[in-house]
């Protein structure tokens, strides 16, 4: 559960673009005890450690794109 207590600042050490995500890498001590499947809130996004070791962490992120435009109306139902 995320407590929403800052436990420090991390380093973004590489960014790697993908045909289907994004990998971040980021350095902090936290990360030494980090395990693969661990959620960290990074500036308030919750993401889920894919790789870690010395330090570091890896995060991949999804390039999800919609098949149509976004609608500007939807349709409402009730009761």
């Amino acid at each position: 559960m995320y407590t929403g207590i800052v436990q420090g600042t991390a380093q973004v050490t590489s960014i790697e673009l993908d045909a289907g995500h994004t990998r971040i890498v980021l350095a902090h001590p936290l990360f030494d005890t980090v395990d693969i499947g661990a959620s960290v809130s990074v500036n308030g996004t919750c993401l889920t450690v894919t790789a870690y070791g010395s330090g570091t962490a890896s995060f991949d992120i999804h390039n999800e794109q919609p098949k149509s435009p976004p609608s500007r109306t939807c349709a409402l139902t009730s009761g």
